[in-house]
């Protein structure tokens, strides 16, 4: 039931980011997803991956856009730090005094929770489920379309 409610609460982000409906779902029902499973989910958000590719290819793109995960493991679990990274570069937020000068995930998390991207509950080495990288997903695309604020 609770997958389901999800599903109809994202069909319309679904409809809009043309992604295979059976790869949503499998990644929906994961408790824990990979690396290249979270750029399939962010890049597929951004609109920057091609509509029949998958997480293979999504996380072969994520390298060249994010070098900070090339040559990591695309099967290594994705942490919400992780997710806050790639989601603050592939959306533009604009990155705080801290992630600028060291680049760490940790810090692109904190700015992703200052700018209440991220819920204030979640702590930075907490592993990503798949519902849940769908969710924050859909709120960077939420933040791009509300004109990049301060804070949301």
């Amino acid at each position: 039931m609770k997958i389901l409610t999800v599903l109809l609460l994202l069909l319309p982000a679904l409809a809009v980011h043309s992604q295979s409906a059976e790869t949503i779902d499998s990644l929906l029902e994961r408790d824990s997803i990979s690396l290249a499973d979270a750029a399939y989910i962010l890049l597929g958000s951004a609109d920057m991956i091609e509509p029949d590719g998958d997480s293979e290819e999504a996380f072969l793109q994520l390298q060249q856009v994010i070098p900070r995960y090339q040559g990591a493991d695309p099967s290594a679990p994705a942490s919400m730090a992780d997710i806050s990274l790639i989601g603050n570069q592939l959306f533009e937020v604009p990155p705080g005094l801290l992630m600028r000068i060291t680049g760490s995930p940790r810090y692109a998390f904190r700015d992703a929770r200052y700018r209440r991207i991220m819920q204030s509950s979640a702590n930075p080495n907490d592993p990503v489920s798949g519902e849940a990288a769908l969710r924050i997903a859909n709120r960077y695309a939420e933040y791009v379309e509300r004109g990049r604020p301060a804070r949301m």
